[in-house]
């Protein structure tokens, strides 16, 4: 294959070049013409990035389809790199998923990565369990609560809360709200991350 892609929109590589058996990954735009050339001799900038992989050093690969995107891994002095090639094509992602796979002879199987959705569900609900304590304490203890501090606003609507509802309308009402994101985080666990193909 002999084939340049750009992608201006892309987050990490906006060029990728694809010649013979290595590819060259520009995280600055060079344009195609010369761009081996432009590739070799351009003054870098501080914190641009540029690669050079051969196909034989690639370990596995890992295909996301919805976001055109292959993820390369490849040794790299002591430790294992990744690359992420995001194609602005679904056509330009096919093709150079094809041409991998024949280049590399490795198979392929589904994963699911990450999910990492339900920790903002889940510190909701703590905050909840936590506001319903503070509240309960301040409503079974009798004293007048005077708001000081950065919070004032939260310290007034804590104490107007316990105030008005009493020791049993706070953990009516916060036993409610603690248990409606409780199971909300249930939800989010129970979710399965991005499916992904990876080649090995």
């Amino acid at each position: 294959m002999d084939k340049f892609f750009k992608n201006k929109d892309a987050v990490y590589f906006k060029n990728i070049f694809i010649y013979n058996t290595d590819i060259y990954l520009s995280e600055k735009d060079l344009g195609e013409e010369n761009f081996l050339e432009k590739f070799k001799t351009a003054k870098k900038g501080f914190v641009e990035s540029r690669l050079k992989i051969p196909i034989e050093r690639i370990t596995e690969f890992v295909l996301n389809e919805n976001e055109s995107l292959i993820m390369l891994k490849f040794p790299k002095i002591d430790d294992d790199v990744n690359a992420i090639m995001q194609f602005s094509s679904k056509d330009e992602y096919n093709e150079v998923k094809e041409y991998l796979i024949s280049k590399t002879n490795f198979t392929g199987v589904k994963e699911y990565v990450g999910n990492r959705v339900w920790i903002k569900s889940a510190l909701y609900t703590l905050a909840s369990a936590i506001a319903t304590a503070v509240c309960y304490v301040a409503a079974s203890s009798g004293d007048e609560i005077t708001p000081r501090g950065r919070r004032k606003g939260l310290q007034k609507l804590l104490a107007f809360l316990s105030e008005n509802l009493g020791t049993t309308g706070v953990l009516i009402i916060g036993g409610v709200i603690t248990l409606g994101l409780a199971l909300w985080t249930y939800t989010k666990l129970q979710q399965k991350g991005t499916e992904v193909e990876v080649f090995r």
